[in-house]
């Protein structure tokens, strides 16, 4: 695969919140965006946000998806509450900033 033209992560360390977990929902998944699963089976409770990111890992190695947005996109800053036992859904639609992807890319 090419990764010329791919920025690698800027992440170093992934998936380090014990017992806490986000899955794809089986079925959900477009070239537009998808719906995750977020479980807490810890006993402290989680606050995530709106903000994410997308990358592809190509041979082993993570890589950014390039941005299609042409301009600025304002994210709301709100955290939502997660507790202990719960599990939420979350949709997201990446198409305003990353575009429809081509399988492979999502």
């Amino acid at each position: 695969a090419d990764t010329l033209n791919l920025e690698p992560t800027i992440y170093e360390t992934v998936n380090n919140f014990d017992r806490v977990t986000i899955n794809v929902k089986s079925g959900t998944v477009s070239s537009s965006g998808l719906t995750v699963i977020l479980e807490n089976k810890s006993d402290k409770q989680v606050v995530y946000g709106e903000d994410f990111l997308l990358e592809k890992n190509i041979n082993g190695k993570w890589y950014q998806v390039p941005v299609t947005l042409d301009g600025e996109l304002a994210i709301p800053m709100i955290g939502y509450d997660l507790d202990p036992s719960d599990v939420n859904e979350w949709t997201i639609g990446w198409d305003i900033i990353y575009g429809n992807l081509d399988a492979g890319m999502e």
